[in-house]
């Protein structure tokens, strides 16, 4: 099934995208399209307009991004990302937010940890709502300055509609000069990891190609160098995110534009990675949460399902990886004719987590332990295993390298050559 909603996929967006004729993107298309964005909310726009005038132009500037190139595999994929970002927080606090919450949006401030319904709670004793909206901005730069934190945070730190499990940040004791300075330090370790996966993926890489085909390696040889070459894609992958969140932490913590509270750590601790279902709630970035949480809850009130339901919570979390495969659909698709096997990896994920959640269910009641009793060491032991195997086994890193979305970053030395040199005399 997988295979074939893929090839539907990729034969309709090559028949009606040249993407052999796509002209160069436009320098004006995404300023023009931010400040749509920013200026229709800060501005005061009635809502109907914004339903009817800003939402459609807002649609069409994002999804006309498939008609253009910047010329490279990679950056169209990235600069799709870019688009639509920005836009799903702008439909989150335009349309989704107000319409089916009835919610103020409001800034709490970026010292808190948890997510924060005090502002509602406040509504409904007739006391003052807490926190900031953006009716109490008095000035047009007040209001800009909202705007631009609301669109610019896809957790909502320091809002009243913060994600759940935002990882413990250990910098609110910090100065924002102290906050930088470790921001920095982060950086320049993760750069150096960067460089050692980027390395180790390659060599391990041409490993794995020069030995697929030869009889006389054991097999348990091949399985070692494709598992080395997986893992280092993979954290190479996760550290590209890392340096780009690290290096605007220590650019606006520098500046004093923000605060150490605006930036918890992008990752949750790799000590949480003891099942799939806790590497995807606990550990892995939270960039989409908000989204997921916002289109799933959509569905779930739709068909009616009471909250807290077995039907309710695994609607949510087979809704939720199926927004999560249509986001990587839309990158793949504005960059290529090749969905790079999204559809099979998110909803496996799903899949994967009920079985999961079914062992989990089947094992406590063998052994008469509770859910919230601790994991023994056996447990979490059975668990890492279990789940180091399953990404290994279902990370499709191939078609990543085909498309050509995995490449050095600018400032960082392309260290492949000599990797694949390494790896050739090691073999010879």
């Amino acid at each position: 099934m997988a295979a074939l909603v893929a090839q539907s996929l990729e034969r309709f967006f090559a028949s009606v995208v040249p993407y052999g004729e796509r002209p160069t993107q436009p320098a004006w298309h995404f300023p023009v399209h931010l400040a749509i964005c920013i200026l229709s909310i800060a501005l005061p726009v009635g809502k109907q307009a914004r339903l009817l005038v800003v939402l459609p132009a807002v649609l069409y500037s994002t999804f006309s991004r498939i008609t253009y190139t910047t010329g490279a595999v990679k950056d169209d994929y990235f600069n799709a990302l870019q688009f639509l970002v920005i836009t799903l927080n702008f439909v989150n606090h335009v349309v989704l937010r107000p319409y089916l919450t009835g919610r103020e949006t409001r800034w709490m401030g970026s010292d808190t940890s948890e997510p924060s319904n005090k502002s509602d709670k406040s509504r409904s004793k007739g006391l003052k709502p807490q926190g900031q909206a953006l009716s109490d901005c008095s000035t047009f730069s007040e209001r800009i300055g909202w705007t631009v934190r609301l669109l610019a945070t896809f957790r909502g730190i320091g809002w009243n509609w913060q994600i759940k499990k935002i990882p413990e940040n250990p910098d609110l004791d910090q100065s924002k000069g102290q906050a930088a300075l470790r921001h920095l330090r982060r950086l320049l370790s993760v750069l150096a990891l960067h460089a050692v996966y980027l390395y180790s993926m390659t060599f391990f890489g041409t490993l794995r190609t020069k030995l697929r085909s030869r009889e006389d390696i054991p097999s348990w040889q091949k399985l070692l160098v494709h598992t080395i070459y997986v893992w280092s894609v993979q954290l190479w992958m996760i550290d590209s995110s890392k340096i780009i969140y690290h290096g605007l932490a220590a650019v606006t913590l520098g500046l004093r534009i923000q605060a150490p509270g605006d930036w918890p750590p992008y990752w949750g601790p790799y000590s949480d990675c003891w099942s799939v279902r806790t590497v995807w709630g606990d550990s892995y970035h939270q960039f989409f949460r908000h989204t997921f949480d916002n289109y799933s809850n959509l569905l779930v009130s739709a068909i009616g399902l009471s909250r807290g339901s077995f039907a309710n919570r695994y609607t949510k979390l087979y809704a939720s990886f199926f927004v999560s495969t249509v986001i990587h659909w839309w990158f793949s698709f504005c960059a290529a004719p090749d969905e790079q096997g999204s559809f099979w990896f998110f909803m496996s994920q799903a899949l994967v987590i009920s079985v999961e959640d079914a062992g989990r269910w089947g094992w406590r009641a063998a052994t008469r332990r509770k859910e919230e009793d601790e994991l023994t060491t056996f447990e979490k032991v059975f668990g890492y295993i279990w789940t180091f195997c399953w990404f290994t086994y279902s990370w499709q890193i191939e078609i990543h390298f085909q498309m050509g979305t995995v490449e050095p970053m600018a400032i960082e030395p392309d260290l492949r050559g000599m990797a694949t040199r390494h790896a050739l005399s090691w073999l010879s």
